[in-house]
Parts: structure tokens; sequence; C-alpha cells
């Protein structure tokens, strides 16, 4: 039923999907990247994805960092490995 939802275009959903892809991936991303993996899932826009991200940004669950100019990495914020007990799969 989870996956069912998943591939609904629900802000929820986007954002359950978000959190899955960066726990995969080690729970840090490039933005490009992780955009990419839910445009295949939602079909949302650049500006959709952005709002979404500054709504978990601003809610502390994740960080939004810039490596280099136009490079920007997401990582689940450590308010969040410890409310969802991700330090095995997120390490610092």
């Amino acid at each position: 039923m989870i996956n069912e939802l998943s591939r609904h275009k629900f802000p929820a959903s986007i954002m359950y999907k978000i959190f899955e892809v960066l726990v995969s991936n080690g729970c840090v991303m490039k933005e490009v990247d992780l955009f990419e993996s839910l445009y295949e899932d939602f079909n949302i826009s650049y500006s959709e994805f952005l709002k979404t991200l500054l709504i978990l940004e601003l809610r502390g669950l994740i960080k939004v960092s810039t490596a280099k100019e136009g490079i920007r990495y997401v990582s689940i914020s450590e308010i969040s490995r410890e409310q969802f007990e991700l330090k095995e799969e997120c390490p610092e």
C-alpha cells in the first residue's frame, strides 16, 4: 500500500520518497541526483522539488549545503537521524 501511495503526487509522498532515497544513498547526495530520482517517480517540476526541500529544511529534517558554486548537497539532519533512529544507516 505504501508503494501505491508513494507513486501519487502528494507532498507527503514526495517527502517520504526523499527520505527513502537519501537513506538508500548513505543519507547524503547531490541535489540534482535526488531531483532526478524523484522526477522518475513523480514527474514533479524543479520548483516543486525546491519548495519541498525548503519545507523539510525549515522543519529541521534535512540540511542543504553548498559544496561549490552550483553544486548543493542534501543530507538528513542530526535531528532526523535521532528521531527516526537512523544512526547506523547514516554515519556522520
